[in-house]
């Protein structure tokens, strides 16, 4: 597939839908095949979207997260069947039945209740994150069904500052980002250089998204911003096998639940940080969402071609996985 070929497929998408700005990257054998960039990263100072204009990519942040945590149990800081109560006082022995594994497949029971009541205009702290997620019981038994859990990875993250010693965000720096010269990949900033603004659509007009406290924006199930040349990077480095083929496993396998069914439905299995839905024409695909406050992200991976898109409108304005699933059907 050309270049061209794929780009083409990027503007017949823009044509029916009200989008800023969208960034696009084609990956094939671990290369590079190609950037686009459209539109505006901020429609009020007329600025054009760059490869380097950074977005928050919201859930495609637990990719990143989950690959950090396999790597830190493989050198055996830790193991993923470890009861996370050991960490999580908080909690008060609620969570002993409840497994690194669980929270990194969704499989956790813990509830997103609490989590989702909080007032995002309001400043919060890590550990206040980690005792309001604790105050709310679990909804089920830990390994009994998938139910999808920001929670579980805010407190994934909670889990590598106390394991560590350090913030996740810096352990991603040191362990990913840098080796893999991810230049402008970091955890959310007010101040980070060349960041989009994010829109919302209402009625027939595109306004700027609410504000929210910028604490809100940094935990772990979400809060990584990166530009498109990142995110290129970031995938042709798994075609590369990084950081291992063993790492790439454990996050590739459908999880089980703890009578050793699949986790999921049978249109939909569960990896760590990726789902894997059956989708015509795309055998074996890898792929996940992320909206946040007025941006939208996609990230699909077909045996070494893939497609990374971020777009700073909300995902139900911007459809990415309609368009990715669509440019991967042409690579693949």
């Amino acid at each position: 597939m050309r270049t061209e070929d794929w780009q083409k497929l990027v503007r017949a998408h823009l044509e029916d839908r009200p989008i800023p700005g969208i960034a696009a990257v084609v990956i094939r054998q671990g290369r590079i095949g190609g950037f686009m960039t459209h539109g505006l990263s901020s429609l009020e100072d007329g600025i054009r979207i760059e490869p380097t204009t950074t977005f928050p990519i919201a859930s495609l942040t637990k990719q990143f997260v989950a690959t950090l945590v396999v790597m830190l149990a493989r050198e055996e800081t830790f193991r993923l069947e470890d009861s996370i109560g050991r960490w999580f006082p908080e909690a008060q022995g609620r969570w002993d039945t409840v497994t690194v594994r669980d929270l990194l497949c969704h499989l956790s029971g813990i509830s997103d209740s609490a989590y989702n009541s909080l007032d995002e205009q309001v400043p919060t702290t890590e550990d206040k994150l980690v005792q309001t997620i604790a105050s709310a019981p679990l909804l089920r038994a830990p390994g009994t069904k998938w139910e999808y859990c920001n929670s579980g990875y805010v407190l994934l993250g909670a889990l590598i500052h106390r394991v560590t010693g350090q913030f996740y965000g810096d352990a991603l720096f040191e362990r990913i980002f840098f080796p893999l010269g991810m230049r402008d990949a970091q955890v959310y900033r007010v101040d980070a250089e060349n960041m989009a603004t994010g829109y919302e659509l209402d009625g027939n007009s595109i306004d700027v998204e609410d504000w929210v406290d910028p604490s809100f924006c940094t935990p772990a199930d979400g809060g990584l911003i990166m530009c498109i040349q990142d995110m290129g990077r970031w995938l042709a480095a798994l075609d590369r096998g990084f950081p291992s083929l063993e790492v790439q496993e454990q996050l590739w396998t459908p999880a089980r639940l703890r009578n050793g069914a699949l986790a999921g439905y049978s249109g939909l299995r569960i990896g760590m940080g990726w789902f894997m839905p059956t989708v015509p024409g795309l055998p074996g695909l890898l792929q996940h969402e992320g909206a946040f406050r007025g941006f939208s992200s996609y990230v699909g991976r077909v045996g070494e071609k893939s497609v990374a898109l971020l777009a700073n409108i909300d995902d139900d304005v911007s459809e990415l996985k309609v368009l990715g699933q669509a440019i991967l059907r042409e690579l693949v």
